[in-house]
């Protein structure tokens, strides 16, 4: 279909034309069922019947000027294009495109419609996931000549809402959902799941390379370990021992062609690249690149456990990223997973009342393995290393610094033990409550024996305190730091401010 801008009666249509007989009148875009008059008219100049729309036309080879005189249905049909117009020249200007006209009026505004659908489905997920984007795809939609048109629509995400009295809001880092290391992918391929990339069957010794002789003089990328033959030929039509893949080589100055023609274990050296191709090369050609296949192929199995681990601790906290991290076989790095809560789904935080199992589990477990042959040698360096026969993972304690608002939520997600977590969370409460002007010197402060916490004041010119109460000595802001640790080493840190009026 040809897009036409939709265009008033009187748009304007303008056409070059490069060469035309002396006095010859121009055919226009709409010929036959267009009129073109000389020179430059405007639509109610245009002879009864023909004031649909004007364009104009311009030789350049005399710079005379035509205008085209278009019927309204001639036009209409024109301006719709694609079968529109075809069927419209194919009756002889009889057809009625009024049908095709509400087909496209109803395709526009489907995909209209679908757009402020999906806007406000992303903004819906944007409000319930304050500082989270997540975009909303929309269609596919077939349109009346039978093409297709689909799209997203994101919604420019919400702030995470400011924390009250001056406290800080929480923080964007991720929260850690524990680690993995080099014996926590000590497991048989049956303790992998699907989704692993790799399988942990370790890489089979590439055999080595024949010595290269024969052939012609000419040096390739892969010298001194390829054979390298005149002309172009396939893998099959490189000596025996060196079919593992081959390379054209062009010669523009002596207009040759050469063929390159690599054995298995310099073929993968050279593909993996780097220092493999290095170490192949300084070792002459006795170093097993599949050392490095199955090193990486150890890694991957690593960042595939540090995801799982990570996307099961986000199911259980929604609206918090998790992520765990990952080290072994000479890399390190973590894996990052985002539950969205459910737009007008009730909050993620529950009570122990409605409850009688943790929020959280402290510990992610594999099942149990009866191999392990992961924790073979992945480099000549730890084929010694020992490896456990289950993996165990522990969630890593976090730190939470926020309002007291937002700790009083995020300890029912993530301490372990229920009743702790709701000791934490009122006590989180109580102090979200205490009052931020306070008219006399001494102001007790909301206790809980039963935890682990303790008050700091961070302006001591103008106040001290303690677990039990808060002096405000001097006029100013006093600022406090409530720090809570649990059971499971998770700290979260409050900070409030106070002051006393005169």
């Amino acid at each position: 279909m040809r897009n036409k801008a939709i265009a008033a009666t009187s748009a304007l249509i303008a056409t070059m034309v490069l060469a035309l007989p002396v006095s010859a009148t121009p055919l226009g875009s709409g010929a036959p069922f267009t009129q073109v008059l000389p020179g430059q008219l405007s639509v109610e100049q245009c002879p009864v019947g023909y004031q649909g729309a004007n364009g104009l036309i311009v030789d350049v080879s005399t710079r005379q000027q035509y205008t085209e005189c278009w019927p309204a249905n001639a036009w209409e049909a024109y301006r719709i294009g694609g079968s529109t117009w075809e069927r419209f020249k194919e009756s002889g200007g009889t057809y009625d495109v009024a049908a095709d006209r509400r087909a496209w009026e109803a395709y526009y505004a489907q995909i209209e419609a679908a757009k402020q659908a999906a806007y406000e489905e992303s903004l819906a997920w944007n409000q319930a996931n304050p500082g989270r984007q997540k975009c909303v795809s929309w269609g596919p939609f077939t349109d009346p000549n039978g093409g297709q048109s689909s799209g997203g629509v994101c919604a420019n995400p919400v702030s995470a809402p400011v924390a009250p009295s001056g406290s800080p809001s929480i923080p964007a880092e991720p929260v850690s959902a524990g680690s993995v290391g080099e014996t926590d992918i000590a497991s048989s391929s049956a303790s992998v799941s699907a989704s692993a990339p790799v399988s942990n069957s370790p890489a089979p010794s590439l055999p080595v390379d024949p010595v290269p002789s024969g052939g012609s003089s000419y040096r390739g990328s892969g010298f001194p370990f390829t054979v390298v033959v005149e002309g172009q030929v396939g893998v099959e039509g490189c000596p025996s021992g060196f079919q593992a893949a081959n390379g054209l080589i062009a010669d523009v100055g002596t207009r040759k062609v050469y063929t390159e023609c690599w054995p298995e274990r310099a073929w993968t050296a050279y593909r993996l690249g780097g220092e493999t191709w290095d170490l192949y090369r300084s070792t002459g050609g006795t170093y097993d690149p599949s050392v490095e296949i199955d090193r990486r192929a150890k890694v991957a199995l690593l960042k595939s456990r540090a995801r799982e681990i990570a996307e099961a601790a986000a199911k259980l906290t929604p609206g918090i990223e998790r992520c765990s991290s990952w080290s072994g076989f000479g890399e390190s790095g973590r894996e990052c997973a985002y539950a969205f809560i459910q737009p007008g789904s009730a909050s993620p935080v529950v009570t122990p009342a409605s409850s009688s199992s943790p929020t959280v589990s402290p510990i992610i477990q594999a099942p149990a393995s009866t191999s392990s042959d992961l924790g073979q040698a992945a480099a000549p360096t730890n084929s010694d290393s020992s490896t456990s026969n289950s993996v165990s993972v522990e969630l890593q304690a976090v730190q939470v610094s926020g309002s007291a608002f937002a700790v009083a939520r995020q300890a029912l997600l993530i301490t372990p033990d229920p009743e702790e977590a709701a000791s934490i969370s009122s006590l989180a409460s109580a102090i979200s409550s205490l009052r931020t002007i306070q008219r006399t010197v001494v102001q007790t402060l909301p206790r809980d024996p039963s935890l682990n916490y303790r008050v700091t004041s961070l302006t001591p010119e103008i106040c001290k305190a303690s677990s039990f109460r808060v002096r405000v000595n001097t006029a100013g802001v006093c600022q406090l730091e409530i720090e809570i640790t649990d059971s499971a080493g998770n700290s979260y840190e409050i900070l409030r401010k106070v002051r006393r009026t005169k």
